[in-house]
């Protein structure tokens, strides 16, 4: 309160006092998870009557206590997950409830102190207070669907010596583009393709509506490299908690694949140094997608990335993955995604394995390491 208003003098001493004979009526902002325009702005929403003094209109009337108070604490979702009414659940949160539930859909403790591991020692710290003092200027991600660099060049934020001028979330949830994903594994019109869904919605609501709070949505691939049928079907339970691309990079990116032609355990034969990292940077597929495709990391031992970009790329290091080309028009053009292919070898694989695609012959004959060159000879082997 004393920073947010410019206290001096005397009312820095007694702020609670300052708030009681001038702030309330002024509307001052006086806790980070308490905003009075948007509370007000909420209220409207809720066709609930308009107070002077938001904070003790919230605290003594229960009517108010289904408004959120917050852009990033949805009531509805807090009370979904085991949340209390017995008092306001903005104050259930902050007393007990933070370290059981999350406060947003976008918003996972569990995930965030991963960044923040001393967050694990101090029960009592509130990680999304902590975020909204000191995190969202670190670009921190949020939860697993959320990586704040990836936005922040996406909708263009200024930065100033690295550093966001305001919080990505934020702007991201209150945003009405439709374009700007919030993360590399998400790309809004792909989804809407394959989900049979119009792209008219912002981002953000279609990322929490139709993907992360349906599961009727969540066959439906996000990215062309994440198969979610493919994915579900090498889970031991056909009952997912979550959604599969959440589960994918919060649980299981190290140990299954996303994709027929995206091998994980071939990806971090070359890259070990990716298990020693946390958050999105551990994640294979995530790495392939961001950095590993630019410095030329072959995602599946039956795609030679480096070779098929100077064949068929002119050896361009440009914003093309040559695995996603080969997949949208390469293959179709009879591209070889190999040295040891053959010119007609889409017709191999139809003649003696009944597949027209790379993607069926990987699905078929999963990759046996660490020999998997000698597939590639046995594929066009004589006799």
């Amino acid at each position: 309160y004393r920073s947010r208003n410019g206290l001096r003098s005397i009312w820095f001493r007694l702020p609670l006092l300052h708030y009681l004979l001038f702030g309330r009526r002024a509307g001052l902002p006086h806790h980070p998870l308490f905003s009075p325009e948007f509370f007000a702005a909420q209220c409207q929403q809720h066709k609930l009557p308009l107070s002077q003094s938001p904070l003790h209109t919230y605290l003594r009337d229960r009517r108010y206590w289904t408004v959120n108070p917050h852009p990033l604490f949805d009531v509805a979702f807090y009370l979904q997950q085991g949340g209390s009414m017995a008092e306001p659940p903005l104050l259930h949160y902050l007393n007990t409830g933070h370290l059981q539930y999350d406060p947003h859909p976008l918003f996972r403790r569990a995930w965030y102190v991963i960044s923040f591991p001393v967050l694990e020692q101090l029960l009592n710290h509130c990680a999304l207070l902590h975020y909204l003092k000191d995190g969202w200027r670190g670009l921190v991600s949020t939860h697993p669907l959320f990586d704040a660099a990836t936005y922040v060049a996406a909708a263009g934020l200024p930065l100033a010596k690295g550093v966001p001028t305001e919080d990505p979330l934020q702007h991201f949830l209150q945003s009405p583009s439709t374009t700007a994903s919030c993360h590399p594994l998400f790309l809004p019109e792909y989804f809407c393709t394959q989900a049979g869904i119009d792209h008219v919605l912002p981002v953000a609501c279609l990322l929490i509506e139709q993907y992360l709070q349906q599961p009727a949505h969540w066959q439906a691939g996000t990215h062309p490299l994440f198969d979610a049928s493919y994915y579900q079907a090498q889970l031991a339970s056909e009952n997912l908690p979550c959604a599969p691309l959440q589960q994918y990079i919060e649980k299981t990116c190290t140990t299954c694949n996303p994709h027929p032609l995206f091998d994980t355990g071939w990806y971090l034969g070359r890259k070990k140094d990716l298990l020693l990292l946390k958050g999105q940077n551990r994640v294979p597929l995530f790495h392939f997608v961001t950095v590993g495709y630019r410095v030329g990391e072959s995602p599946h031992p039956l795609f030679a990335l480096q070779w098929y970009r100077h064949t068929y790329l002119q050896g361009k290091v440009n914003d093309t993955n040559p695995l996603l080309e080969f997949l949208a028009v390469g293959e179709q053009q009879g591209n070889r995604p190999n040295p040891l292919y053959p010119p007609g070898w889409r017709q191999v694989l139809v003649n003696r394995y009944g597949g027209n695609s790379l993607r069926d012959f990987a699905v078929t004959h999963p990759c046996v390491l660490p020999v998997p060159r000698n597939r590639i000879n046995d594929v066009f082997a004589t006799g």
